[in-house]
């Protein structure tokens, strides 16, 4: 509840919400803002083939190529991955170290009206000052749910949040 009441501050006290297109089954996300600083956001999933990833489980965690996975709520079943993830900051490629995404899985690329309410969903919003985008990702099945904040800054910085119902990224 408390984590709730935060984001929705967090993402109240924001200038700018960013709603995308999503292609049949979700697979891909798109959006763009006008403004002062236009930003541009792609990002495509596909089907995860385990054979290009070294996949490991310790304490019961699932970790992929070293990295502890998300968006498998407990099943520890990896159907898809980001193949594709893109920030254009008034036309200029933003690097974004893979490391960011990577470890993202199952996350629909379903577009969220204003705060993703339901798993599956995606949110992406640009800050007041036009530096950051924060994206939201929301996942889950049955009683497990759980979210993937990532922050993206204008020089590709970035910072990833994670929780799931229960448990705060603080």
């Amino acid at each position: 509840m408390i984590k709730h009441c935060v984001l929705i501050g967090v993402a109240a006290s924001l200038s700018w919400v960013a709603h995308g297109e999503p292609s049949a089954g979700s697979d891909y996300f798109h959006v763009s803002s006008k403004d002062q600083d236009s930003v541009e956001i792609s990002i495509e999933r596909s089907p995860f083939v385990g054979a290009r990833h070294k996949i490991t489980k310790v304490a019961g965690q699932i970790y992929v190529d070293g990295q502890k996975a998300f968006g498998i709520d407990g099943s520890g079943q990896i159907a898809d991955e980001i193949s594709k993830f893109e920030i254009k900051w008034n036309g200029k490629k933003i690097p974004v170290a893979s490391a960011a995404y990577a470890p993202i899985f199952n996350f629909s690329l379903r577009k969220a009206s204003f705060f993703p309410g339901e798993p599956g969903e995606l949110l992406a919003v640009k800050s007041s000052v036009g530096k950051a985008i924060l994206l939201i990702f929301a996942s889950g099945s049955g009683s497990v749910r759980q979210w993937v904040w990532l922050v993206v800054t204008a020089d590709g910085q970035w910072y990833r949040f994670e929780g799931s119902d229960g448990e705060s990224p603080l």
